[in-house]
């Protein structure tokens, strides 16, 4: 019964266009969708982030410093992403119109809360970011990866930071 059917398929051209046409649909399909995706990270530094820098000035020891001016320092060297450095104001009208695909934000309290890691009631550093995910799938998943790796290199600068004010004192 099989080859009876494979036969009369074969006699008509137009069924064989139609097998044809249902086996290279997906294929096409699939080598648009992983082309689109195949080298995500190729492409970072061209993703632009605006970075706001609210933080303010904190003691430690008796030592002045200024956590978020020091990550900022180093986002200045690196080429991971495409910072821009703005105002708060500008950073929120930007990923409005789809500027900026992710918005970094150092707090107010960034150094403050650093230097109270040791207490007995330590506050949480953090950074606040937001993401187009509206705008663009793959960028917001691009810029929380980022983001993740932005969130070490801080850890590792508080770190840094707070071992030489404890070896200064």
């Amino acid at each position: 019964m099989l080859k009876k059917e494979w036969q009369a398929i074969l006699k008509h051209k137009f069924f064989i266009i139609v097998i044809i046409a249902l086996a290279l649909v997906p294929a096409i399909y699939n080598y648009i969708f992983l082309g689109s995706m195949w080298d995500l990270s190729g492409k970072l530094n061209d993703l632009p982030v605006a970075v706001v820098n609210l933080d303010k000035t904190s003691e430690l020891n008796g030592k002045k410093f200024k956590l978020g001016d020091d990550v900022i320092t180093e986002m200045k060297k690196s080429k991971d992403l495409d910072y821009h450095f703005v105002s708060k104001d500008k950073a929120s009208e930007g990923i409005k119109k789809g500027d900026y695909y992710m918005v970094i934000t150092f707090p107010e309290n960034f150094s403050e809360n650093a230097t109270m890691l040791m207490n007995k009631e330590p506050k949480t550093v953090q950074l606040d970011y937001q993401t187009t995910r509206g705008h663009n799938y793959i960028s917001s998943k691009m810029s929380e990866s980022a983001m993740n790796q932005l969130k070490s290199e801080v850890s590792k600068n508080i770190t840094q930071t707070y071992t030489k004010t404890r070896i200064a004192s």
